[in-house]
C-alpha cells in the first residue's frame, strides 16, 4: 500500500523506528478479515466496545463472526446520555474499567471518535492492545495515540497508543449517516488552516517542523479536495479515497508523536463550543462539522490579518514580534495561498455539511469568545494566537476590521553596533563574540547577546577576508504572562521548572504553578498551598508570597494581616521538605523576629559569600513612613545579629502619596549586589529604584550602598502600563539571559483603593546590562529594535 510506504520513509527520515505502524485494511468485507488475524496473532479473548448505534452498524455483525469461529468474545455497550450521545469523559471511563474482563486479550473498538479515545485510553491504562474498526469515516484520529476526553468539563488530550490495526470496512462506512461522512471531509478540510499554522510556528516560535509530514498531510488534503464529488456521491472509490486520507493524517500524528500538522486554530474553535456545548448540559455536534466551519472563519480572519496589518506600526510588546516581523513576507504569501472561505463552504456543501455556524445553531456570541478566547485551550503559536496578541480590541464576529496595537515610540532604536573583527589562521574556526557592545539612541550602552550565521570550512580554509551576519538575539514573552498576579515572583528550579507565585486578587490564599517554559506558566494549572486561617494572625491580607529553595527544602516568605486589626501586616514563612512544593505539606514555621511588632511586608531573602540575608520593609511603631531593613538570618526564619536601615524613602519620587520604600528584590552580578525596591503610592506613580553595593562588602552596613538618584522604571504609557513595580528577577530558558519580573497595570484611572484594584498584571521582560555591569531597565513594554540595525563580523583568515 502506497501509504504505508510513505510513513515508512516518514519514520525512517525522523528517526522514529521504534513505531509500529498499524496494519491498515480499507476495503470491502474488511470485516471478515478480522477472525483470521486474531487468530494469526493467536488472540482468543475478545472484547468489542460499542454503543448502540455501532453495535447495529458493525458489533453485532463482527460478533456473530467472531462466535462463529469459537472466540471467546464480550461485548461492552457504552451507554449515551439524555441526548442519546456517548461522551468520552469520567463515567464512560469508570464503566469500561469496571466491565473490562482482566484476562482480555484484545479489545475492539467498534465505532467513531468517541469509542476509540477511551478504548485507547483503557487500552494504554490496562496495556491491552487494541483494533480499530470504524463505522464511519468520520474523524482523523483512527491511528494516532492522542486521547482528547473530557475531565472535569475540559478537553485534554493524553498521549496513550495507537491501535495494533485497523479493519475499515467499506460497506460499513456506506451505511453511515451522511453527516457523519461530511464530518470526516471537514476534519481533513481543517488541515488548510492547521498546516499554515504549523508553517507559522515553525518560522516565528522555532517549533520542530518536517516537511515531509507536512507533504503527506497536504497530499490526503488535496486527494479528498480532488474527489470530493466521489465522496459526495459516497461511492467506493470516494469512500476509499476519505478514509485513506483521515488514516494517513492520523499515521502522521502517530510518527511525530505530536497532532501539529492536523491541528491548528480550527481545531481550538471547535473545541470551545465543545465545552460550552458541555456546560450547558447540551447535545454535542460532530466534531469534524465544526472543524470544517470553523476553518472558513479562520481563513477570513487571516486574510483579513494581511490587508489591515501594518506592521511597521505593530505594537513590540508582544511575543515573537521580531521573529513574526522578520517572517512577515513569507507569512503573508503562505497566507495569500489558503483558498478563500466562500471555496471552503462550496466544498462543505457538497457533501452534505454544515457550512456556518448558525447551520449548527452555534451563535455569534460563541464565536466571538472562541475568537478571543480559545487560543488559550493549547500551548500553540497559532496565527489565532499572534492576532490575541497585536489586537488592540476584542475580535467580532461577523468579522470586522481588527484594531491592533500601535506601538512604534515604544521602541528602544539601537544607534551603533560594534565593529567586530576576528582574526585566524587557515583552517581554524574563527571564534565569534557572543556578546557585542550597542548603544541606544538615548545614549545608552549596553552588551547584548549576538546569534552568527553558519560557517563552512570553505570560508576560513584560504587566506583572504570575509564577512559573517549576526542576529542579536531577544527574548519574548506573552505580556502580560499572568493576569491579576501582582507582586509576582519567578523562581526556576534545579528540576527544569518555572515555579510562579504571587498575590491571590482575595488575599486569602497562597498559590503556585509551575511550568518547563516562562511562556507556558501563562496557563499553568494553580494549586493551592496555603489557606489563611477564619481569624487570628495570618487571617487577612496575604500578600506578596516568594518562593525559595534553601538547603534541601522550600520556603515561602509572605506578609499577613490579623482579623482583630487587618493592618497589623507582619512577615511568615512556610517551609515543604518534599521535592515537588505543589504536592508537599506545608508547615507554618511562623513571623519572621524583627525587632519591631509594626507594620511589616515584602520580605526576601538571599544569600552571599556563605551568609544569609533579609530585606524586608518595615513601618516603625506608628510611624507612616516604610522604610527598607536588611539583617543577616540564622535559618530561613530567624534573623541574627543586628537589623539595619538600608534604604529610606527620603527622594521626591519615593514620597508621591505615601512615604515608601518597599518590594525589595535582589540580583547579583559583576562582583555586585544590586537590590531593586519600589516607592510611593500603589497607583501610577508607583516607580522602581536601585540600591547597589561591592558582593565584598559590609552588606549590614549602610554606607556600603549606593542608591540611584532617580527612579529606573516608571510608567509607561505609549505602552499602557502604568505603576510598574514589586519585581523578582529569574534568568531566560537559555540558562543566561536575565529576566525582570514585575506587575503593571493596563489603566492610568482607578476607583477607589489602588489595593483592591486587582488589575496589576504579572509581565516579564529581557534585563540589560550596561557597560559599567549594571541593570538596564528601560521601560515597562519597551523593547529593542534590532531589524535596522545588522550585525556584521570582519574575518580575516592568515
Amino acid at each position: 500500500m502506497l501509504l504505508i510506504k510513505d510513513i515508512n520513509k516518514l519514520i525512517k527520515e525522523v528517526k522514529a523506528e521504534e513505531i509500529t505502524v498499524p496494519e491498515i485494511f480499507i476495503e470491502q468485507k474488511a470485516l471478515w478479515l478480522i477472525p483470521t488475524y486474531l487468530r494469526s496473532k493467536k488472540l482468543k479473548k475478545i472484547v468489542l466496545v460499542v454503543d448502540e448505534n455501532t453495535r447495529k452498524a458493525a458489533g453485532d455483525k463482527l460478533g456473530n463472526l467472531l462466535v462463529k469461529d469459537e472466540f471467546q468474545m464480550t461485548i461492552i455497550e457504552l451507554k449515551p446520555n439524555k441526548h442519546e450521545q456517548v461522551i468520552a469523559n469520567e463515567q464512560t471511563l469508570i464503566k469500561l474499567f469496571l466491565d473490562m474482563p482482566n484476562d482480555t486479550d484484545i479489545i475492539v473498538a467498534v465505532g467513531t471518535g468517541t469509542i476509540h479515545d477511551v478504548v485507547r485510553f483503557v487500552s494504554y491504562k490496562m496495556a491491552i492492545p487494541f483494533i480499530s474498526v470504524p463505522t464511519a469515516a468520520s474523524v482523523d484520529g483512527f491511528t494516532s495515540k492522542g486521547a482528547p476526553l473530557i475531565i472535569q468539563g475540559f478537553k485534554n488530550t493524553f498521549q496513550t497508543v495507537s491501535p495494533i490495526a485497523v479493519f475499515a470496512d467499506i460497506d460499513v462506512l456506506k451505511e453511515a449517516p451522511h453527516e457523519m461522512t461530511a464530518a470526516g471531509f471537514g476534519d481533513i478540510i481543517g488541515k488548510y488552516t492547521s498546516l499554515l499554522d504549523w508553517k507559522i510556528s515553525s518560522l516565528i516560535a522555532d517549533e520542530p517542523y518536517n516537511q515531509l509530514a507536512a507533504d503527506l498531510t497536504k497530499q490526503s488534503l488535496e486527494a479528498c479536495v480532488n474527489n470530493v464529488q466521489e465522496i459526495a456521491n459516497r461511492s467506493d472509490y470516494g469512500l476509499t479515497i476519505l478514509m485513506q486520507s483521515l488514516i494517513e493524517s492520523g499515521l502522521v500524528m502517530l510518527v511525530l508523536d505530536y497532532s501539529r500538522p492536523a491541528s491548528g486554530s480550527e481545531h481550538h474553535l471547535s473545541h470551545y463550543w465543545e465545552m460550552d456545548l458541555l456546560k450547558k448540559d447540551a447535545k454535542q455536534l460532530l466534531h469534524g462539522e465544526k472543524v470544517g466551519v470553523a476553518v472558513s472563519i479562520i481563513i477570513d480572519l487571516y486574510k483579513q490579518l494581511i490587508i489591515n496589518l501594518d506592521v511597521k506600526k505593530i505594537a513590540h510588546d508582544s511575543s515573537f514580534i521580531n521573529s513574526f516581523i522578520g517572517n512577515w513576507d513569507q507569512i503573508k504569501a503562505a497566507i495569500n495561498e489558503l483558498p478563500n472561505s466562500n471555496y471552503i463552504r462550496y466544498l462543505l456543501k457538497t457533501v452534505g455539511g454544515a457550512t456556518t455556524p448558525k447551520e449548527l445553531n452555534i451563535g455569534d456570541k460563541l464565536v466571538v469568545e472562541s475568537l478571543n478566547e480559545a487560543f488559550h485551550l493549547r500551548n500553540r503559536c497559532t496565527g489565532l494566537f499572534l492576532i490575541n496578541q497585536f489586537k488592540k480590541e476584542n475580535i467580532k464576529y461577523p468579522l470586522e476590521n481588527i484594531v491592533y496595537k500601535k506601538g512604534a515610540n515604544n521602541l528602544m532604536n539601537i544607534a551603533k553596533v560594534e565593529n567586530i573583527e576576528v582574526r585566524t589562521n587557515i583552517g581554524n574556526k574563527p571564534d565569534l563574540p557572543e556578546v557585542i557592545a550597542v548603544e541606544l539612541k538615548n545614549g545608552t550602552h549596553l552588551n547584548l547577546n549576538v546569534s552568527w550565521n553558519a560557517l563552512t570550512v570553505e570560508q576560513y580554509g584560504e587566506i583572504g577576508t570575509y564577512t559573517v551576519e549576526g542576529e542579536i538575539q531577544l527574548q519574548e514573552y506573552p505580556n502580560p504572562l499572568v493576569e491579576q498576579r501582582a507582586d509576582p515572583y519567578i523562581y526556576k528550579h534545579t528540576d527544569g521548572y518555572y515555579y510562579f507565585t504571587g498575590s491571590y486578587p482575595e488575599y486569602d490564599r497562597i498559590v503556585i504553578r509551575r511550568a518547563k517554559s516562562i511562556k507556558d506558566l501563562s496557563h499553568a494549572e494553580e494549586t493551592v498551598i496555603w489557606r489563611k486561617p477564619e481569624k487570628g494572625i495570618m487571617s487577612k491580607h496575604i500578600w506578596a508570597p516568594e518562593l525559595h529553595f534553601i538547603d534541601d527544602k522550600w520556603y515561602v516568605h509572605y506578609a499577613a494581616g490579623d482579623t482583630d486589626n487587618v493592618w497589623a501586616i507582619r512577615p511568615y514563612v512556610l517551609e515543604c521538605s518534599a521535592d515537588n512544593p505543589l504536592q508537599g505539606e506545608w508547615l507554618e514555621k511562623g513571623q519572621v523576629n524583627t525587632d519591631f511588632q509594626s507594620f511589616s511586608l515584602d520580605a526576601t531573602t538571599f544569600e552571599n559569600k556563605g551568609k544569609r540575608y533579609l530585606v524586608w520593609a518595615q513601618k516603625v511603631d506608628d510611624d507612616t513612613v516604610s522604610n527598607l531593613y536588611i539583617a543577616e538570618m540564622s535559618n530561613p526564619w530567624t534573623i541574627k545579629g543586628g537589623q539595619t536601615v538600608l534604604s529610606t524613602p527620603d527622594l521626591e519620587w519615593e514620597q508621591q502619596g505615601f512615604y515608601v520604600n518597599e518590594g525589595a528584590a535582589v540580583i547579583k552580578r559583576n562582583g555586585k549586589v544590586f537590590i531593586t525596591y519600589s516607592a510611593s503610592a500603589t497607583d501610577d506613580r508607583y516607580v522602581m529604584g536601585l540600591l547597589s553595593a561591592s558582593e565584598d562588602s559590609d552588606l549590614v552596613n549602610p554606607a556600603s550602598w549606593t542608591k540611584s538618584v532617580e527612579p529606573i522604571f516608571a510608567t509607561n504609557e505609549k505602552a499602557e502600563e502604568y505603576g510598574p513595580g514589586h519585581n523578582s528577577f529569574t534568568v531566560a530558558e537559555d540558562g543566561t539571559t536575565d529576566l525582570l519580573v514585575y506587575h503593571a497595570r493596563p489603566y492610568k484611572e482607578i476607583e477607589g483603593n489602588s489595593l483592591y484594584d486587582h488589575n496589576r498584571h504579572a509581565r516579564v521582560q529581557q534585563l540589560f546590562w550596561d557597560q559599567n555591569g549594571n541593570p538596564y531597565l528601560g521601560s515597562p513594554g519597551q523593547i529593542i529594535d534590532r531589524s535596522e540595525k545588522k550585525v556584521i563580523a570582519t574575518v580575516i583568515v592568515q
